[in-house]
């Protein structure tokens, strides 16, 4: 299964959010499998992304969620890729998705490629991405030898592609930490 964190920004999800789903949607169907959305906290209209090619979305919502607190997010969603069975997680390259990352790697004890720029060949078992490197001078096929994936997605490389298919929003239970920082304002 391939397991998207969507971000929310003020509980509504933007562009970005479709383009990880999307890209997750064509990463699933390239191992067979199927794409799940991972929401946090409050947000509006999560079930709207399956229009993007998600099959189920879950969300997990919990005071320690309130700001953003990369320990607790890490926790999250590691621990929902662990209930839900996940080999592969996406999400997107922005601020968050580079702080957790390679902290979702390490936890998971994941290969990881941040800033992934095409959809993965799959062939004869083989996990290949494209990234970019040398400040976007040049670019790296790069082999996840790992049976647990973390990837993170650039912007705008993976088309959104939208159809009618609004799903199901379920909750998820996971054990978080307390959070070790308070965003004041």
């Amino acid at each position: 299964m391939v397991l998207v964190f969507a971000e929310a920004t003020n509980g509504k999800f933007k562009k970005p959010a479709q383009e990880v789903v999307t890209y997750g949607a064509k990463t699933a169907a390239a191992l067979g499998t199927d794409c799940v959305v991972l929401t946090m906290g409050d947000v509006q209209d999560a079930g709207d992304l399956g229009r993007f090619g998600a099959s189920k979305v879950y969300n997990v919502s919990a005071p320690a969620l309130a700001g953003f607190d990369s320990g607790v997010f890490t926790a999250a969603i590691a621990g929902a890729a662990q209930q839900l069975g996940a080999k592969v997680i996406v999400l997107s390259h922005n601020s968050t998705g580079k702080n957790l990352t390679g902290r979702l790697a390490a936890r998971l004890d994941a290969g990881s490629a941040p800033g992934v720029r095409a959809v993965p060949v799959i062939d004869g078992g083989k996990f290949t991405v494209c990234k970019s490197v040398f400040s976007g001078k040049a670019f790296a096929d790069v082999e996840i030898l790992t049976d647990m994936k973390v990837i993170s997605v650039v912007g705008y490389s993976s088309p959104v592609e939208e159809n009618d298919n609004g799903v199901g929003v379920d909750s998820l239970g996971v054990e978080l930490p307390d959070p070790k920082i308070k965003v004041l304002s």
